[in-house]
């Protein structure tokens, strides 16, 4: 009888136990590693799938699988593009300096201050940008300085929203908020070719081999040819109050981009290209924001302070989630980077008061799905 109750009670929960793992959705803790000062503020990974960093003070780190140890290797950036500032610019840049500093201590010097980091397809390279006319790539293998690519564009206020290259680097989009303006312009050149108004609630983007330009206008979604600067079909009705935040999958297949509802966040939708059917996403994550594709274009991750989410993108179902797994209120995930093969993922958490913070999140993810932290509300 004792028997045929302990088969019982391990029955009931190996079917609870399948249950739990088919209905989830849960979150799946990530690693906070590589303790150390200067602190990285980009991750990124070569054509190897190897975790790398840069830090504040220009050094690159390559690390094994054990992130939990010090570099194998590093070198050191000797130049990067800086922002042109105005003068009033620099003013008020110094004055939220001495705020921080009176406030919250001395700030760390940056070497990379200013940049964004452009990862490429393949990880042989990657580019720092100052999202308005400079691109400087260099070699994921080395760390040396492969090619500087400078726009040729009228003085304008320094007021840059993104920074969008082909992967072929052949074309880049970039967008000002204070132009209302966004540009593509042929990248080895510098020289614009296309054109187009862009207000600040605008969404623009740029296909991945460079020939079509997405923009998305209340709910309204054009694409444009870059050759021409003429629209290239009918415009699409996105069924949402209005839309925004374009995202392109690595394959060029499909977009993606946030749905608004008045007075709440509708989620998000994925549009095949092809055909223009559109996929609404999971409404558990209703809340989320789109952030990119993994380099397959099997997932689209989402995210929310703390949590990177991800979705089929054939289904819009949720797959399955990360946090940053340490209670800091503030983190914010941003830009998240993946390894070639994406199996892996990492990113700085951005938006925190302790900007001196030396770590960064990783998550491997191929790793078993029995790490259950908490269910998604």
């Amino acid at each position: 009888m004792l028997t045929k109750t302990t088969k019982l009670i391990s029955l009931i929960f190996l079917i609870a136990g399948t249950l739990s793992a088919q209905t989830g959705p849960f979150l799946l803790i990530g690693e906070r590693v590589n303790r150390g000062l200067p602190a990285p503020i980009f991750t990124l990974y070569d054509e190897k799938n190897t975790q790398m960093a840069i830090a504040q003070n220009g050094e690159i780190r390559w690390f094994d699988s054990d992130l939990r140890k010090p570099p194998v290797r590093t070198a050191k950036i000797t130049e990067v593009p800086k922002p042109e500032l105005t003068d009033e610019q620099i003013k008020l840049a110094d004055e939220a300096k001495r705020y921080h500093e009176a406030t919250f201590g001395p700030l760390p010097e940056n070497f990379c201050s200013g940049c964004e980091i452009v990862q490429f397809p393949g990880g042989k390279e990657f580019g720092l940008t100052d999202r308005d006319r400079s691109l400087f790539v260099y070699s994921t293998a080395t760390g040396e300085l492969l090619k500087k690519y400078q726009l040729t564009k009228a003085a304008a206020k320094f007021a840059p929203r993104s920074f969008i290259v082909s992967n072929d680097k052949k074309f880049v989009l970039t967008e000002n908020t204070d132009l209302r303006k966004a540009y593509v312009h042929d990248l080895p050149t510098g020289k614009q070719v296309f054109e187009i108004d862009a207000a600040f609630m605008d969404s623009v983007s740029l296909s991945t081999d460079g020939t079509t330009v997405f923009s998305i206008k209340g709910n309204i979604l054009s694409r444009y040819s870059v050759a021409t600067g003429k629209k290239i079909s009918a415009d699409y009705t996105i069924r949402a109050d209005s839309a925004g935040i374009i995202r392109v999958s690595p394959d060029g297949k499909l977009i993606a981009f946030n749905l608004y509802a008045k007075g709440a966040n509708a989620g998000q939708g994925i549009l095949e290209l092809s055909s223009m059917r559109m996929t609404v996403v999971d409404p558990t994550l209703a809340h989320c924001a789109v952030s990119t594709f993994t380099p397959d274009s099997k997932y689209l991750a989402v995210h929310t302070p703390k949590h990177l989410h991800f979705v089929d993108v054939t289904t819009g179902k949720h797959a399955f989630s990360y946090s940053s797994g340490y209670p800091d209120i503030w983190d914010v995930v941003i830009d998240p980077s993946f390894s070639p093969d994406s199996t892996k993922v990492s990113f700085r958490p951005a938006g925190g008061i302790d900007v001196k913070a030396p770590y960064f999140v990783f998550c491997n993810l191929t790793q078993p799905r029995d790490r259950i932290v908490t269910k998604l509300k």
